[in-house]
């Protein structure tokens, strides 16, 4: 119940949104030995949210959720493991504890291996296993894995090159409002990006003009007004389809 009440007041569903309490209640609940509150306090010190970030602190407590069979605490230390965060950065280990994740289910962790695989960090490279893991992400909705599959598409690696499908997996991960979504978007279908953020701008009242998929005057007007509107101007100086101008104006096309 601890650990419910405190995934509650961390997402303020039904109360409201208290970081720190649901820290607080989750520490309650590791120290009743809940094995789930181990992986959701370990999340709490990996970000910061309710609690001085301490990656060392969230690796181990990954540790000990991953000792009591936790699946989703596994992809976690993967992920630690992986980046070097709070433990000494080690690929293979990260892709074992990945694999085990996989093994039980976990969507997230089928994206991480299939990174592993793409790029060969802890484990032999196979970029045709890499697809494999990002379609079967895919399926389950992991905008990441969609993401994935938009670049093997376009560049034919793991995959037979088919732009059709690479536009698809783009699209999907940029209507998810993922930045990686909308940059894969960009980068295997400019049009149709820029059809995308024109339909969003008209859906928040900046866009006026016919949606024709180039980036017009009209639309570098509409999109100057969203970011100063936001105050991100200096971030969108550089153009509407330059990286830094997307990762910012992007989550806010929602």
């Amino acid at each position: 119940a601890m650990t419910a009440l405190g995934y509650a007041y961390n997402s303020g569903r039904g109360v409201e949104q208290d970081s720190e309490k649901a820290a607080e209640l989750f520490q309650k609940a590791v120290d009743s030995g809940d094995i789930g509150a181990m992986t959701a306090l370990g999340y709490a010190y990996n970000t910061g949210r309710g609690v001085q970030q301490d990656y060392e602190m969230a690796a181990e407590l990954f540790k000990k959720a991953v000792d009591g069979g936790d699946i989703g605490a596994m992809t976690a230390l993967g992920y630690a493991y992986n980046s070097g965060r709070g433990v000494e950065q080690d690929y293979e280990k990260a892709a074992e504890l990945f694999q085990k994740a996989v093994d039980g289910g976990d969507i997230g962790a089928m994206t991480a291996l299939g990174y592993a695989y793409n790029s060969g960090r802890g484990v032999e490279q196979d970029r045709t296993k890499a697809a494999e893991l990002f379609q079967r992400a895919a399926d389950e909705g992991n905008v990441g894995a969609m993401t994935a599959l938009a670049y093997a598409y376009k560049s034919g690696r793991g995959v037979k090159a088919n732009l059709e499908k690479a536009r698809t997996f783009a699209s999907a991960a940029s209507q998810n409002f993922s930045t990686d979504g909308m940059l894969a978007q960009r980068a295997v279908d400019p049009n149709g990006f820029v059809e995308f953020v024109q339909s969003r701008l008209t859906e928040k009242g900046y866009f006026t003009s016919r949606k024709t998929g180039t980036m017009n005057r009209s639309t570098i007007i509409a999109v100057s007004k969203l970011c100063s509107d936001l105050g991100i101007s200096d971030d969108c100086k550089l153009g509407p389809l330059s990286e830094r101008a997307i990762r910012a104006y992007g989550p806010n096309l929602r």
